[in-house]
């Protein structure tokens, strides 16, 4: 009897530390953290740092392009232009699937949407009717 009732405690002894290190081993296993994919970049939230009196104002930045078959538009800087609508001292004269041209009293400016990629067409581009960049025909 008192050998069965040793057993008994062992055997409870046993399922105590199991169940015991059994909610403990969480606590030793760590993810590591992952970035949010969808978090604009820092460069977009972070703050603008001006300095001097007159900060310097940065380049003209285009930021998408709207064409449907009633409108032509772009977004510069945060501000919707419509084509032959006015953004600064400049004109929207032309807007395309990839660029738009701003007209100044210095001249034409061609502002990129993707400024570091180069397009090209390929041979089925070309000779293919339903294929376009959203140009006037």
């Amino acid at each position: 009897m008192v050998n069965g009732m040793k057993n008994s405690f062992q055997f409870s002894v046993f399922c105590c530390l199991f169940a015991v290190s059994g909610f403990l081993l969480p606590v030793f296993c760590y993810a590591e953290e992952l970035a949010d994919p969808t978090k604009p970049p820092v460069s977009i939230s972070a703050p603008v740092v001006e300095s001097g009196a007159a900060a310097v104002k940065k380049a003209a930045g285009l930021q998408s392009i709207l064409i449907s078959k009633n409108r032509r538009a772009a977004i510069i800087d945060g501000v919707t232009v419509e084509l032959g609508g006015r953004i600064d001292n400049a004109t929207l004269v032309e807007v395309n699937a990839a660029y738009v041209v701003l007209k100044t009293n210095k001249g034409r400016r061609i502002l990129n949407l993707f400024p570091d990629v180069k397009i090209t067409r390929t041979e089925a581009m070309r000779t293919h009717p339903s294929v376009t960049n959203g140009e006037k025909k």
